[in-house]
């Protein structure tokens, strides 16, 4: 399926911008996987919504291990500290 333009442009408004100092190398890029997996997950979960919307039938985005789930909830829980006034924005459909 072709992410739609609409969930780029709005998960792109919140670029990964906050240099973390309090972590080793490994653990940045580590936060950095997380941030860019919840991304993906958010943008293709929106297309489906808005799919769904249109009459569209298609399933949400289906997390392959226990360690991907966690580390999309990890990233969900980075984009709501840094944009906390947009936390709501960053809910995933159950």
């Amino acid at each position: 399926m072709e992410i739609s333009p609409a969930a780029i442009s709005t998960i792109n408004a919140y670029p990964l911008k906050k240099v973390r100092n309090d972590m080793s190398a490994g653990q940045y890029i580590d936060y950095v996987a997380d941030w860019t997996l919840f991304n993906t997950v958010w943008a293709f979960n929106y297309t489906v919504s808005t799919l769904k919307t249109q009459g569209i039938y298609s399933d949400y985005y289906s997390f392959h291990t226990n360690q991907e789930q966690l580390s999309c909830l990890r990233g969900q829980l980075a984009h709501a500290a840094v944009y906390p006034s947009s936390a709501q924005q960053f809910t995933m459909p159950k």
